[in-house]
């Protein structure tokens, strides 16, 4: 078996779904963290929505994810699934550019901007470990997220905001090349175990013939 095979194919969006499984709380700590230290520096109820909207979204993904995981995977189909699990991550990716969009002009953190570039950061950097099975859900979910930030800040511009746009930049190609390296880790892993598959079954086979013979 090689990559871009049918069962390939399978596997990798099983794995993808049982990562999406194992860390379904993860990024939903985040988005609760980051509405309440939001919600104690004086934002509005906007950011409470938008808690509630991201928790919804993260939820659809994990449903989706355990469906896919409890499904036997000669039945996916590995061109829909890989289709819905974009479609999930570019929703929750919207859900990120909402929060890359909010202002707070009656803020008490100085800077503010800085902190949403932090949480941006930090779910990037989850989102990088947890999806690295599906190719392109990285670009999928914070692509959108990094131009509305960096509109955003366009009209402020202070050399500390131009620092952190920059950042979120440069940071979103460099992990997409990890999560890349830890999709062809998975890979490798597949192409071992099916290898290990093939050669049980030569033994298997060996073994059958020499007891015909004898």
């Amino acid at each position: 078996q090689q990559a871009g095979s049918l069962d390939f194919d399978r596997e990798l969006l099983k794995l993808h779904a049982r990562a999406m499984v194992v860390s379904a709380v993860a990024v939903p700590l985040l988005v609760l963290t980051a509405a309440a230290a939001g919600r104690l520096a004086g934002l509005d109820n906007q950011i409470i929505i938008w808690a509630f909207s991201m928790l919804l979204c993260y939820a659809i993904v994990a449903f989706m994810s355990r469906r896919v995981e409890r499904t036997e995977a000669a039945e996916l189909d590995p061109a829909q699934t890989r289709r819905d699990f974009l479609i999930g991550h570019f929703l929750c990716g919207l859900g990120w550019a909402w929060f890359a969009g909010v202002g707070c002009d009656t803020c008490q953190i100085d800077l503010f901007h800085v902190a949403k570039a932090m949480v941006l950061l930090v779910a990037m950097a989850m989102t990088a470990v947890m999806a690295s099975s599906l190719g392109g859900a990285l670009f999928a979910t914070f692509a959108i997220p990094v131009a509305v930030y960096v509109y955003t800040i366009a009209r402020l511009w202070t050399p500390i905001e131009a620092i952190m746009a920059a950042l979120l930049i440069a940071a979103l190609p460099f992990f997409g090349y990890v999560a890349r390296h830890l999709n062809q880790a998975s890979l490798m892993m597949l192409s071992f175990r099916s290898e290990k598959d093939a050669l049980i079954a030569e033994v298997e086979t060996a073994k059958s013939m020499s007891d015909e013979a004898r």
